[in-house]
């Protein structure tokens, strides 16, 4: 048993001497203790800080030419648009798991923001190496949807778009010969496209 308080107090006794040598050579260092202290201060605050808004380490994604599955790997949901604002022009369509859609092309945003651990497919025009999503929280890309000139192509012009005459009535509901109605007459004049004018002869 006393042997045993021996060896330890035989311990605390170095590590004593080294903790005070440790001080003694800062001390004779000129080293400011506080400027040390503050230093190592601001690190932890920083740790804290990134902790608590969700910063996680970035991790590189390589997307091919053509279609790719990636998950977005960032552990607060960000805007599509500003997520993959510095690869747009390489980008030609991204898709979620509900078939929702991000066209960069025709300025249209249909998925909103990224959700953390969610798949994408994503169409690209080239191969994008070590693609890293950024830390956008907050921020938004503001887009302009066009409507693209082929949509307009395929749209069928519907009959009613023209505006032309159908029939001439009179108040009766009688469609009327223009050359057999009488003066004072009231004449409406049905359009194909619903509208209605009231004449009198």
């Amino acid at each position: 048993m006393l042997e045993e308080t021996v060896n330890y107090l035989a311990i605390a006794n170095d590590s004593n001497a080294n903790l005070q040598l440790e001080v003694n050579e800062l001390l004779d260092s000129n080293v400011d203790l506080s400027i040390l202290i503050s230093d190592q201060q601001i690190q932890i605050e920083e740790l804290v800080e990134g902790y608590e808004a969700g910063l996680d380490e970035p991790i590189a994604i390589d997307i091919n030419y053509g279609w790719n599955m990636i998950g977005f790997t960032r552990k607060t949901p960000m805007d599509s648009g500003a997520s993959f604002e510095d690869i747009l022009d390489k980008v030609l369509l991204i898709k979620d798991n509900s078939a929702n859609l991000f066209w960069p092309e025709f300025g249209f945003n249909g998925l909103g923001d990224l959700i953390p651990g969610h798949g994408y497919q994503i169409k690209v025009n080239a191969d994008i190496d070590n693609f890293i999503f950024p830390y956008v929280v907050g921020e938004r890309l503001e887009l302009s949807p066009q409507v693209p000139t082929w949509a307009f192509e395929m749209a069928p012009t519907h009959p009613n778009e023209v505006k032309t005459l159908v029939r001439k009535i009179n108040l009766l509901g009688q469609e009327v010969i223009e050359s057999q109605v009488m003066t004072g007459e009231v004449i409406l004049y049905l359009y194909s496209d619903g509208s209605v004018e009231k004449f009198i002869r």
